[in-house]
């Protein structure tokens, strides 16, 4: 590693150890960190495969300093000891990050961040070879972290977009049923900049929830919990909300009663305060 890098802030993955029904209505919460012995990279961006008693198989990505870019990778946690036992590579390209899971009619679909191509693609990944195959070029727009949910009896896409990812205003798209293409539909401005997604709509207690980024002061500076309302054929978010954490938390997941954050993280904690006094953010 680099002395760039060592200064550079990374990722850790977490465990929320506190029922949705209180993480909702505001009480305090317990972060149990994710362990692992890799050296070369740093894991984010977690979304749930898989939980067990005894493990958790997460989608997450891998972000490799060699390299200097991201990869999906497939991890396994061993539950009692909050480590991480495997780590395998499923996905590769430009960068990748974000693999967002969409669960439907038996089939998992992983549509992974990949902005810098320029476009949205979704792949059927396989459990049991651990394989992804390209199914579709969903959307040629440089969507970032986009959410696809058919919810509300549609498909429809939701993500921000490039050069405004951390800015706040969403977008909307949905399907056009006959020729299967997305299509814009309309946008949605937040009085500050909490639009892009952290992670997976979720349902507590029969309300919807969106978690999203709170990039006010710096990218994944913290969760945005906010209540998801369809009225009038247009989606309304009104936030609940905030968690923070340390210097930065910019994934929410949960599945199955397993809820998975991100902690960012800095090697010498004084360098957070001094990249934000001097250059008004965390990434050096």
């Amino acid at each position: 590693m680099t002395i760039k890098q060592f200064l550079r802030p990374y990722w850790d993955l977490a465990l929320l150890d506190n029922p949705l029904e209180d993480i909702v209505e505001g009480r305090l919460f317990k972060i149990r960190t994710i362990h692992h012995h890799y050296h070369d990279r740093w894991f984010a961006d977690p979304f749930i495969l898989t939980v067990s008693d005894t493990e958790l198989s997460l989608l997450v990505e891998a972000f490799l300093y060699r390299e200097q870019k991201g990869s999906i990778a497939k991890i396994v946690v061993d539950r009692e000891k909050l480590f991480i036992t495997r780590c395998h590579i499923i996905l590769e390209g430009k960068h990748l990050s974000f693999p967002y899971v969409f669960r439907k009619d038996g089939v998992i679909r992983i549509l992974p961040e990949s902005s810098r191509d320029g476009n949205l693609k979704a792949y059927v990944y396989d459990d049991n070879t651990e394989t992804c195959r390209l199914e579709n070029v969903i959307c040629r727009e440089p969507l970032v972290d986009a959410l696809l949910t058919d919810r509300w009896g549609k498909d429809i896409l939701v993500a921000t977009k490039l050069p405004f990812q951390n800015g706040n205003t969403l977008e909307v798209w949905e399907q056009d049923r006959a020729s299967g293409a997305f299509y814009w539909k309309y946008s949605i401005p937040f009085s500050d900049c909490i639009a892009r997604n952290a992670g997976d709509f979720f349902t507590c207690q029969g309300v919807t929830y969106r978690p999203a980024q709170e990039c006010n002061k710096w990218y994944g500076h913290a969760i945005s919990l906010q209540k998801v309302v369809m009225n009038n054929d247009k989606l309304t978010f009104v936030e609940c909300r905030r968690l923070y954490s340390g210097v930065g938390m910019h994934t929410f997941n949960t599945y199955q009663g397993v809820t998975v954050v991100d902690l960012k993280q800095f090697r010498i904690g004084w360098l957070s305060a001094l990249a934000y006094k001097i250059h008004g953010k965390t990434d050096l």
